[in-house]
Protein backbone atom coordinates (compact mmCIF):
# COMPACT_ATOMS: atom_id res chain seq x y z
CA UNK A 1 0.00 0.00 0.00
CA UNK A 2 1.05 3.61 -0.31
CA UNK A 3 1.65 6.38 2.08
CA UNK A 4 1.53 9.68 1.65
CA UNK A 5 5.17 11.01 0.04
CA UNK A 6 5.72 7.60 -1.46
CA UNK A 7 6.94 6.58 -4.93
CA UNK A 8 5.19 3.90 -7.20
CA UNK A 9 6.99 3.15 -10.17
CA UNK A 10 5.13 1.48 -13.18
CA UNK A 11 6.69 -0.55 -16.07
CA UNK A 12 5.42 -1.15 -19.61
CA UNK A 13 4.60 -4.62 -18.67
CA UNK A 14 2.61 -3.95 -15.76
CA UNK A 15 -1.01 -3.20 -15.22
CA UNK A 16 -3.07 -1.91 -12.03
CA UNK A 17 -6.19 -2.51 -11.11
CA UNK A 18 -8.92 -2.92 -8.26
CA UNK A 19 -6.54 -0.24 -6.77
CA UNK A 20 -8.40 1.95 -3.50
CA UNK A 21 -8.25 5.62 -3.50
CA UNK A 22 -8.74 7.32 -0.70
CA UNK A 23 -10.89 11.04 -1.10
CA UNK A 24 -7.94 12.68 -0.42
CA UNK A 25 -5.51 11.28 -2.65
CA UNK A 26 -3.24 13.23 -5.24
CA UNK A 27 -0.28 12.87 -6.58
CA UNK A 28 2.55 14.05 -9.67
CA UNK A 29 2.92 11.58 -12.97
CA UNK A 30 5.63 11.21 -15.37
CA UNK A 31 4.42 9.10 -18.62
CA UNK A 32 7.28 8.15 -20.41
CA UNK A 33 7.09 5.82 -23.73
CA UNK A 34 8.50 2.94 -24.23
CA UNK A 35 11.46 4.07 -26.93
CA UNK A 36 12.31 6.94 -25.01
CA UNK A 37 12.83 4.79 -21.68
CA UNK A 38 15.14 2.52 -23.97
CA UNK A 39 17.13 5.28 -25.26
CA UNK A 40 17.57 6.66 -21.45
CA UNK A 41 18.46 3.34 -20.07
CA UNK A 42 20.69 2.53 -22.94
CA UNK A 43 24.21 0.85 -21.95
CA UNK A 44 23.16 1.23 -17.64
CA UNK A 45 22.29 -2.65 -17.30
CA UNK A 46 24.72 -2.23 -13.86
CA UNK A 47 21.02 -0.81 -13.01
CA UNK A 48 19.13 -3.67 -14.16
CA UNK A 49 19.56 -5.55 -10.29
CA UNK A 50 17.26 -3.00 -8.56
CA UNK A 51 15.26 -2.08 -11.38
CA UNK A 52 14.15 -5.62 -11.34
CA UNK A 53 13.51 -4.92 -7.77
CA UNK A 54 11.00 -2.06 -8.59
CA UNK A 55 9.53 -4.40 -11.07
CA UNK A 56 8.24 -6.72 -8.07
CA UNK A 57 8.15 -4.36 -5.19
CA UNK A 58 7.21 -0.86 -7.02
CA UNK A 59 6.44 1.16 -4.13
CA UNK A 60 9.62 3.20 -2.38
CA UNK A 61 8.84 4.46 0.71
CA UNK A 62 11.01 7.73 0.84
CA UNK A 63 12.25 9.87 3.54
CA UNK A 64 11.88 13.29 4.04
CA UNK A 65 14.97 14.41 2.21
CA UNK A 66 14.42 11.90 -0.19
CA UNK A 67 10.86 12.77 -1.07
CA UNK A 68 12.96 16.39 -1.85
CA UNK A 69 15.71 15.49 -3.84
CA UNK A 70 12.83 13.66 -6.49
CA UNK A 71 10.98 16.69 -6.01
CA UNK A 72 13.12 18.77 -6.79
CA UNK A 73 14.10 16.84 -10.07
CA UNK A 74 10.68 16.31 -10.98
CA UNK A 75 9.83 19.87 -11.43
CA UNK A 76 13.00 20.58 -13.20
CA UNK A 77 12.11 17.99 -15.59
CA UNK A 78 8.67 19.60 -15.92
CA UNK A 79 10.34 23.07 -16.52
CA UNK A 80 12.86 21.74 -18.99
CA UNK A 81 9.76 19.94 -21.02
CA UNK A 82 8.21 23.09 -21.39
CA UNK A 83 11.29 24.77 -23.47
CA UNK A 84 10.19 25.70 -26.85
CA UNK A 85 13.54 26.76 -28.13
CA UNK A 86 15.67 24.17 -26.88
CA UNK A 87 17.17 22.46 -29.89
CA UNK A 88 18.95 19.94 -28.06
CA UNK A 89 15.58 19.23 -25.43
CA UNK A 90 14.95 15.74 -26.02
CA UNK A 91 19.12 14.85 -24.80
CA UNK A 92 18.92 17.05 -21.91
CA UNK A 93 15.95 14.92 -21.09
CA UNK A 94 17.56 11.56 -21.39
CA UNK A 95 20.34 12.67 -19.34
CA UNK A 96 18.29 13.91 -16.82
CA UNK A 97 16.61 10.63 -16.85
CA UNK A 98 19.59 8.79 -16.32
CA UNK A 99 20.36 10.87 -13.38
CA UNK A 100 16.98 10.34 -12.09
CA UNK A 101 17.67 5.85 -12.74
CA UNK A 102 20.53 6.92 -10.74
CA UNK A 103 19.14 9.10 -7.59
CA UNK A 104 16.30 6.32 -7.61
CA UNK A 105 18.70 3.15 -7.29
CA UNK A 106 21.03 5.03 -4.97
CA UNK A 107 18.29 5.02 -2.51
CA UNK A 108 17.06 1.34 -3.32
CA UNK A 109 21.06 0.62 -2.58
CA UNK A 110 20.68 1.75 1.00
CA UNK A 111 17.57 -0.63 1.87
CA UNK A 112 18.03 -3.70 3.58
CA UNK A 113 16.28 -5.72 1.03
CA UNK A 114 18.24 -4.94 -1.91
CA UNK A 115 21.64 -5.22 -0.07
CA UNK A 116 22.61 -9.23 -0.89
CA UNK A 117 22.04 -8.09 -4.55
CA UNK A 118 25.03 -9.35 -6.63
CA UNK A 119 25.86 -7.72 -10.10
CA UNK A 120 27.27 -9.14 -12.64
CA UNK A 121 28.30 -7.20 -15.34
CA UNK A 122 28.20 -9.75 -17.95
CA UNK A 123 25.22 -11.21 -17.22
CA UNK A 124 23.13 -8.01 -17.05
CA UNK A 125 24.35 -7.11 -20.16
CA UNK A 126 22.73 -10.01 -22.02
CA UNK A 127 19.29 -9.37 -20.02
CA UNK A 128 19.82 -5.39 -21.05
CA UNK A 129 19.89 -6.31 -24.89
CA UNK A 130 17.48 -8.95 -24.49
CA UNK A 131 14.87 -6.54 -23.36
CA UNK A 132 15.56 -3.93 -25.79
CA UNK A 133 15.36 -5.91 -28.60
CA UNK A 134 12.03 -7.32 -27.19
CA UNK A 135 10.57 -4.29 -26.75
CA UNK A 136 11.46 -3.38 -30.55
CA UNK A 137 10.34 -6.24 -32.05
CA UNK A 138 7.58 -8.12 -30.10
CA UNK A 139 4.93 -7.40 -32.27
CA UNK A 140 6.48 -9.06 -34.76
CA UNK A 141 8.80 -11.96 -33.25
CA UNK A 142 7.87 -14.22 -30.49
CA UNK A 143 10.71 -17.01 -30.87
CA UNK A 144 12.94 -17.23 -27.83
CA UNK A 145 15.46 -18.54 -31.33
CA UNK A 146 15.20 -14.94 -32.66
CA UNK A 147 16.25 -12.97 -30.23
CA UNK A 148 18.94 -15.35 -29.65
CA UNK A 149 20.30 -15.47 -33.32
CA UNK A 150 20.06 -11.89 -32.95
CA UNK A 151 22.41 -11.73 -30.05
CA UNK A 152 24.82 -14.53 -31.52
CA UNK A 153 23.26 -16.93 -28.60
CA UNK A 154 22.08 -20.25 -28.40
CA UNK A 155 18.36 -20.03 -27.53
CA UNK A 156 19.07 -22.49 -24.10
CA UNK A 157 21.99 -19.68 -22.78
CA UNK A 158 19.91 -16.57 -23.44
CA UNK A 159 17.15 -18.23 -21.56
CA UNK A 160 19.20 -19.55 -18.56
CA UNK A 161 20.63 -15.87 -18.51
CA UNK A 162 17.25 -14.48 -18.37
CA UNK A 163 16.00 -16.99 -16.20
CA UNK A 164 18.44 -16.41 -13.37
CA UNK A 165 18.92 -12.59 -13.89
CA UNK A 166 14.84 -11.93 -13.49
CA UNK A 167 13.30 -15.26 -11.93
CA UNK A 168 11.54 -15.19 -15.40
CA UNK A 169 11.80 -17.43 -18.49
CA UNK A 170 12.93 -15.48 -22.07
CA UNK A 171 9.52 -16.78 -23.34
CA UNK A 172 7.90 -15.87 -20.43
CA UNK A 173 9.03 -12.46 -20.97
CA UNK A 174 8.11 -12.72 -24.25
CA UNK A 175 4.13 -13.75 -23.47
CA UNK A 176 4.41 -11.12 -20.71
CA UNK A 177 4.96 -8.16 -23.20
CA UNK A 178 2.09 -9.28 -25.55
CA UNK A 179 -0.38 -10.40 -23.13
CA UNK A 180 0.12 -6.58 -21.46
CA UNK A 181 0.31 -4.79 -25.04
CA UNK A 182 -3.18 -6.71 -26.06
CA UNK A 183 -4.98 -5.55 -22.82
CA UNK A 184 -3.67 -1.65 -23.28
CA UNK A 185 -4.97 -1.70 -26.89
CA UNK A 186 -8.02 -3.24 -26.24
CA UNK A 187 -9.04 -1.28 -23.27
CA UNK A 188 -7.97 1.91 -23.60
CA UNK A 189 -8.40 2.56 -27.70
CA UNK A 190 -11.31 2.12 -30.10
CA UNK A 191 -9.25 -0.20 -31.86
CA UNK A 192 -11.80 -3.63 -32.96
CA UNK A 193 -10.32 -7.17 -32.16
CA UNK A 194 -9.43 -7.69 -35.56
CA UNK A 195 -7.17 -4.31 -36.28
CA UNK A 196 -6.05 -4.83 -32.88
CA UNK A 197 -4.99 -8.66 -34.14
CA UNK A 198 -3.40 -7.37 -37.52
CA UNK A 199 -1.33 -4.42 -35.32
CA UNK A 200 -0.03 -7.47 -33.47
CA UNK A 201 0.77 -9.90 -35.71
CA UNK A 202 -1.89 -12.59 -35.19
Amino acid sequence: SMQAGDLLFGFGEQIFEDCFVSEDFSGKVIFISRKFSQESIVGLYHLWPFLLHLYRCPVIHLSESERENIRRLFNDLLRRLGEQDNRYLPNTIIEMMRIFYFDICNILSHRSDTEDVEVHSRLYSIFDRFIRLLSAHFKQERNVSWYSDQMCLSPKYLSEVVKEISGRSASGWIAAMVITELKTLLRNTDYSIKEVAQMMNF
